[in-house]
């Protein structure tokens, strides 16, 4: 009893160092912007904009709403718009194009049947929940606009504020003593193995219930949890 007891401690401190830890990061989330006496040019942006001859056609007032509406725009360090692949090898380069945004499927529903005309489902995004949609234009029906982007504020700078996000860290560190990955991007076959070795681990403290139980020693706060050591990070 007293080593469960001492492992509910430990998650409760855990828990509210993490706590700690969202509500700094909600703090640094929330410093204001503070305008800049002159804007810095910082890359160039590049959007989707009607052809000429296009944009005097029927079609160019729902073309033109779909790209207001649905268009995104690419920034590029340089004007070119180029970027290094890695996909395609060492030394390769492919073009930056803008993007259109995604809709579910309830919100394409709703679209007006001349906008729909101009959407495909998209079959990158797979869900078993719900189908997604994406704008899809002719491509030689779009021009690319480039213009210089420009940096007009910073975020206010408080280094309290980070100062205790790397406290907080070192007590999370030192409460866990297990840290393998830093960030929050953890591979796939790393999270994957944590849940079984959970799965396992939660079995075995059920079957100890039972038999705590069986024998009349079950006592308040004995219970099992569903979780790793290195869980305590991720999850």
């Amino acid at each position: 009893m007293k080593k469960r007891n001492k492992y509910f401690e430990k998650e409760k401190a855990v828990q509210e160092v993490k706590n700690l830890i969202e509500e700094n990061w909600q703090n640094q989330k929330n410093q204001c912007w503070i305008e800049l006496d002159k804007p810095i040019p910082h890359g160039y942006n590049g959007e989707w904009v009607l052809r000429d001859d296009i944009a005097r056609s029927p079609e160019a007032e729902v073309l033109q709403h779909i790209i207001d509406k649905y268009g995104k725009v690419v920034w590029s360090r340089k004007k070119d718009f180029k970027t290094r692949s890695y996909r395609k090898g060492k030394n390769k380069w492919e073009d930056l194009r803008p993007g259109f945004k995604c809709i579910r499927e309830d919100e394409y529903e709703e679209l007006p049947r001349k906008v729909k005309e101009y959407f495909v489902e998209d079959t990158n995004n797979k869900s078993i929940w719900v189908k997604w949609y994406k704008p899809y234009i002719d491509p030689y029906k779009l021009v690319m606009k480039k213009s210089r982007s420009y940096i007009t504020h910073y975020r206010e700078h408080d280094e309290v504020l980070y100062q205790e996000m790397a406290e907080l860290y070192a007590r999370l560190d030192n409460l866990t003593d297990y840290h393998p990955y830093s960030g929050y991007c953890v591979p796939k076959w790393y999270r994957k193995s944590e849940r079984r070795k959970a799965k396992t681990k939660h079995r075995a403290e059920n079957r100890e219930i039972i038999n705590t139980y069986n024998n009349g020693e079950l006592e308040d706060g004995y219970y099992s949890t569903y979780k790793t050591k290195g869980m305590y990070w991720y999850w």
